[in-house]
């Protein structure tokens, strides 16, 4: 027999193989891990139903979580069943099926909040992270690859790799971000050196600088910035972000990283709908680099048919001929009486 283990180990080799996306690769990690630790190192022969329930029972993912993790292990059995691990017929996930989601309004944050945000970076290097963030709607594993050869700042653009979709887009530098990216190079500069085309824009950062306490065996922070590690790209970047959040008060807002794009491309769509301009979702779609505008819909959290039908109706007459819009009509107690029985 086979082990849970000994399996898993050759299905995330599998994957690697096929070329498929870290994040997908990471998920496939984290469901046998989370099917070791209720299943324990079984045979795979013996998954049966109700190891299914014992991966759910007593968790309190959210929904979107338990999808998921759902079609992340009906996969992983769909691998065990073609490789011969599980007969080709049996499936212990038959009868379970991925619940739908709650829609709710999407976490972005204002211009001024985002200002504030980038003021209570930590660094100056953390400054330039969201400020890429911010301004370009780039995502964090994008920004993170990003290098000085790059960064055509004289032409104000952007080369980047779309690692999700596999594509290379040049992205524009609005005049925001041309000056954010000028302070950090000057920044950079001044504490590197000549800066390397290799090097990264953003990259990883040292430990805290730090000096002892004259007569005490402790050591303080000496207030200087953490050493920039230009070669090495940075681990965690989702750190910055949740650090700077914490620090203004936003850090119950969730997805870190993804704030920023969320935000930064609201704030455009937002900002082109007050100039009328008509194509305010193609716009921020062409900046997030979706295949859709209903993809960029969802992403930003607005239903812009819905939108434009009540901006076009609300308070306006709706057929020729109706009521007259001129009838100057007040509210009983400046409110409307509503009944609540039923017809």
């Amino acid at each position: 027999m086979t082990t849970l283990q000994q399996v898993g180990q050759d299905y995330l080799a599998f994957l690697q193989a096929r070329g498929l996306a870290r994040s997908t690769i990471t998920t496939a990690k984290n469901v046998l891990s989370h099917a070791k630790a209720a299943w324990g190192d079984t045979p795979i022969e013996e998954v049966k139903p109700k190891h299914i329930d014992d991966f759910f029972v007593g968790k309190t993912w959210s929904t979107g979580t338990r999808n998921i993790y759902l079609i992340g292990l009906r996969n992983f059995l769909k691998y065990c069943r073609t490789h011969n691990y599980l007969p080709p017929d049996y499936d212990p996930t038959a009868g379970w099926k991925t619940m739908p989601v709650e829609k709710r309004e999407k976490t972005w944050l204002t211009l001024p909040v985002l200002g504030a945000l980038l003021d209570a970076a930590g660094s100056p290097r953390d400054r330039a992270f969201m400020a890429l963030g911010i301004y370009t709607f780039m995502r964090a594993s994008e920004i993170i690859e990003l290098r000085w050869s790059d960064m055509d700042i004289i032409n104000n653009e952007i080369h980047i790799y779309r690692v999700k979709t596999k594509q290379s887009d040049q992205l524009p530098i609005c005049a925001e971000l041309r000056y954010e990216l000028i302070v950090w190079a000057k920044h950079y500069h001044d504490t590197q050196g000549e800066i390397q085309p290799d090097w990264y824009v953003v990259p990883s950062q040292g430990q805290v600088p730090m000096k002892g306490v004259h007569g005490q065996r402790r050591l303080v922070p000496t207030g200087d910035p953490p050493p920039l590690r230009p070669t090495k790209r940075i681990g965690r970047p989702q750190r910055i972000v949740k650090n700077a959040m914490n620090r203004i008060g936003v850090g119950n807002l969730g997805d870190a990283c993804h704030v920023l794009r969320r935000s930064g491309a609201r704030s455009l769509f937002e900002e082109l709908r007050e100039q009328g301009y008509d194509g305010s979702v193609r716009r921020v779609q062409s900046m997030l680099g979706h295949a859709s505008v209903t993809t960029t819909e969802i992403y930003l959290g607005v239903d812009n048919e819905r939108r434009q039908r009540n901006e076009a109706i609300a308070g306006q007459t709706m057929f020729n001929g109706g009521v007259n819009p001129s009838a100057n009509l007040e509210l009983p107690g400046g409110k409307l009486a509503i009944s609540q029985e039923s017809e």
